[in-house]
């Protein structure tokens, strides 16, 4: 969308799910990079990062039995139990009530950039597995993201990178100018920290990126992401 989205907030029990698509493909980023997966992307997103690879406006509404029977029988069908939720930002939709539905029939994990938490998805943790994977694009994270998030990862840009860590700054968001601005660091391990190359539709700069992301991987311990998905032509 390329920071051209128009901005979403969250949605309530009230409402249903838009659903910009569901598909089974092979996870290419983060813990479960290489694994087979069914993901559910939403539509919608509350913020505008002018590097984004992703469509998600559009999409079609699903009620919550309506949703949670479509995941249950692509796992059936396909033996994969681990599903994805992303988006967008999957966080702005009631996602506690979806993963109480699906129970223990599912592996999940949530991607998000971590700026916002649905009401009532604390108590999943206590029943469910659930995982999130958290990837900054702005300072400051909801409190409940820095406690709950399993994995955290960055998008790495030539000239966008603290030499200090090997993390981004510069402002990811549309209309916002501030260069020297920090996103997010995680307190954690660097093995649980992710560096992914920034996807950027030109090679020069694809490969300068990649050649930056092994740089903070190497100076700093974090795990290298490849996008193994693109990679292997798969949606």
């Amino acid at each position: 969308m390329l920071g051209m989205n128009p901005i979403d907030g969250p949605h309530t029990l009230s409402e249903d799910f838009k659903v910009n698509s569901i598909w089974r493909t092979i996870q290419g980023e983060g813990p479960w990079s290489g694994l087979p997966a069914i993901f559910v992307r939403f539509s919608g997103c509350c913020l505008r990062c002018t590097w984004c690879d992703t469509s998600f406006e559009t999409g079609t509404w699903r009620n919550l039995p309506m949703l949670a029977d479509e995941i249950h029988s692509l796992v059936r069908s396909t033996g994969h139990r681990r599903v994805v939720f992303t988006g967008g930002e999957p966080m702005l939709w009631p996602l506690g009530e979806l993963i109480t539905m699906l129970h223990d029939s599912v592996e999940a994990q949530i991607e998000t950039a971590g700026t916002v938490w649905p009401e009532g998805l604390d108590r999943v943790f206590e029943r469910a597995n659930v995982s999130i994977v958290c990837s900054p694009k702005t300072p400051k994270v909801h409190p409940k993201i820095i406690h709950y998030a399993d994995a955290w990862k960055y998008i790495i840009r030539v000239g966008c990178v603290d030499p200090q860590d090997g993390l981004p700054i510069g402002s990811t968001q549309r209309g916002v100018d501030n260069p020297t601005q920090k996103l997010y660091r995680a307190d954690t391990s660097p093995n649980k920290i992710f560096v992914q190359p920034c996807d950027e539709d030109d090679p020069r700069k694809n490969a300068a990126n990649l050649q930056e992301a092994v740089l903070s991987s190497l100076r700093f311990g974090y795990r290298l992401s490849l996008q193994i998905h693109k990679i292997a032509g798969v949606p």
